[in-house]
């Protein structure tokens, strides 16, 4: 029971946090746009990229709730996580020929480092929430 709980938690948490990214993307799509056009990545994909990505943040959460997606949907969050992860260390080591600026909504105030300690909190919650989910899977009949 306690293990149950404590899955249900995690999963919560990954839901809560993509469903908010792909919402939020969506509702306030002309910043969403706007910041997605000072990155530094090609046209080609940051046009994709910005009808893919909210779209695969709700894809995603809503894998993590129904039981016999989870494992999926949880290997997608870390996938997400770890790729924007990967990007936020390229930033900070000046990879890229300027800075580009972080994500809006609630996280806006958060310089780059602060996002990547966010980012590998929620990778170690993503890893807890596989492992339970995994666990979990095993045991059913």
């Amino acid at each position: 029971m306690k293990k149950e709980l404590l899955s249900d938690l995690f999963n919560a948490l990954l839901i809560v946090l993509l469903l908010y990214a792909g919402f939020s993307k969506i509702a306030d799509h002309n910043s969403f746009v706007s910041a997605m056009n000072n990155q530094p990545i090609p046209n080609l994909f940051r046009t994709g990229l910005i009808f893919l990505l909210p779209t695969i943040e709700i894809i995603t959460a809503l894998l993590i709730m129904f039981e016999k997606t989870r494992f999926a949907g949880i290997c997608c969050f870390l996938m997400l996580m770890i790729a924007f992860s990967i990007y936020i260390t390229m930033a900070l080591l000046k990879l890229f020929p300027f800075t580009p600026c972080p994500c809006g909504g609630i996280f806006a105030r958060l310089k780059w480092p602060g996002h990547l300690v966010l980012n590998i909190g929620f990778i170690i919650a993503g890893f807890i929430a596989l492992r339970l989910a995994k666990k979990h899977v095993l045991k059913r009949p």
